[in-house]
């Protein structure tokens, strides 16, 4: 279990090695795991949580690093989070942080 300091609360880290790193994958996978917030950054690192905002919110253009499975989506940025939030059925991209 990891703490990661942009988002707030229990978080943990997926080494997703051998799964297609895109958006929709990674949120089944932290769903099925109990979490409602993902956090993806650097194109490749995802982090589960519950809450986020812990950081001020920044321009999208800092989270512009396609995903690596799917490179129409967005995973973040160089120290930034794509945050998107299960609860959102859209499951589509909500906030740079």
């Amino acid at each position: 279990m990891l703490k990661f300091p942009q988002l707030a609360g229990e978080i943990i880290l997926l080494l997703a090695r051998g799964l297609v790193f895109d958006v929709e994958n990674l949120e089944l996978i932290c769903a099925i795991l109990g979490f409602s917030v993902i956090g993806l950054q650097n194109s490749q690192t995802c982090f589960c949580g519950n809450r986020f905002g812990r950081y001020s919110r920044v321009s999208d253009e800092e989270c512009s690093m396609p995903c690596t499975g799917l490179a129409t989506q967005r995973c973040g940025g160089a120290f930034r989070n794509s945050v998107y939030q299960l609860a959102d059925q859209t499951g589509r991209f909500s906030y740079c942080f």
